[in-house]
């Protein structure tokens, strides 16, 4: 049996803060890295087109 989750962020404007959507992304794996999960777990990150 496989799991599956999804999460959604919503960000402010891009005009409105000051690191980009990527930046954000970069910084979420590094926190998500240190959890140290089980390897098998997979993560995909996935921008909506505007």
């Amino acid at each position: 049996m496989r799991n599956l989750a999804t999460f959604k962020i919503n960000l402010t404007h891009k005009d409105d803060r000051e690191i980009s959507s990527s930046e954000i992304v970069m910084n979420i794996r590094k926190e998500i890295k240190q959890l140290n999960l089980d390897p098998s777990i997979t993560m995909t990150f996935v921008e909506d087109p505007p």
